[in-house]
């Protein structure tokens, strides 16, 4: 999103999901801190909750913006802009045929197939330089 967003109250209530885990920093220029950089290390605000959701599934202690900075990397923003899956799918990444799995042919299914393009080539670019 953007830098020096410290007073994002959607990014600060995200923050505040925080508070009950060990550690959480009773300093409030510290709390300040952890908003401004989740809210710009985060490609939007349903990245910014998957990150936080993922760290309060995951974590007993509070989060340092180190930790945010990584979450960034982990949790990809992408899922949260794939179109709904259909009746077949009903939303999973891949559906059972008789000859294994693979991807469903409705708009979601098809926007994972990109996906699964997109990295094929990036990885073939790599393996040629």
């Amino acid at each position: 999103m953007e830098h020096g967003k410290s007073n994002c109250q959607t990014c600060a209530g995200y923050i505040r999901l925080c508070s009950g885990l060990d550690f959480f920093p009773a300093d409030a220029e510290v709390r300040k801190l952890l908003i401004e950089r989740l809210h710009a290390l985060a490609k939007n605000h349903d990245h910014a909750q998957a990150m936080i959701a993922k760290w309060l599934n995951t974590q007993t202690a509070a989060p340092k913006v180190a930790n945010l900075v990584d979450l960034a990397g982990e949790v990809r923003a992408e899922h949260q802009t794939l179109p709904d899956g259909c009746n077949v799918c009903r939303g999973e990444l891949w559906i059972v045929v008789e000859t294994g799995a693979k991807r469903c042919s409705c708009a979601r299914g098809l926007a994972l197939k990109a996906k699964d393009r997109a990295r094929e080539d990036e990885r073939r670019a790599k393996n040629a330089a």
